[in-house]
């Protein structure tokens, strides 16, 4: 991963969540999805993403100690990854998660993403809707039927 400013000109680039790229790296289901979605496109992301991986790394080891061997070698995996880190003021992300209701972690990803212009990785898309039917579905589910 490297820090700078994003080059606009060249290959079309992505923005990518912490949750994409930990897919990928610790081998996840959605790994395959993310792999074809973002294609060859240059990856960018808030400079708050090796953070947001650290966590998931200690999460997975904490959850699941007889493999933290191979989770070792995963993380250790993510410095190789040709990610562009970009600075994200906490005003600005803290700003728009006021704005949207996200939280002020993904509000850095959208801030970032509309100041380049850039969609977001489909992934984490198809990941909120996914979720958001699964929730109105729980819901729809536990109301009785009369």
């Amino acid at each position: 991963m490297r820090s700078g400013r994003p080059e606009m000109p060249g290959s079309p680039a992505v923005v990518v969540d912490a949750s994409a790229i930990a897919a990928v790296v610790f081998n996840e289901p959605a790994s395959d999805d993310v792999v074809e979605s973002i294609g060859d496109a240059r990856l960018i992301a808030p400079s708050l993403l090796p953070y947001e991986l650290a966590n998931v790394y200690v999460i997975k080891v904490r959850r699941y100690p007889d493999q933290k061997t191979a989770l070792d070698g995963a993380f250790s995996l993510l410095g190789a990854l040709d990610i562009e880190l970009v600075a994200v003021s906490a005003d600005a992300a803290g700003a728009l998660a006021f704005e949207t209701g996200l939280t002020a972690y993904d509000a850095a990803y959208l801030w970032l993403a509309r100041r380049l212009g850039l969609g977001l990785d489909k992934v984490v898309l198809r990941v909120a809707y996914y979720l958001l039917v699964s929730a109105c579905t729980s819901v729809l589910n536990s109301r009785k039927q009369y």
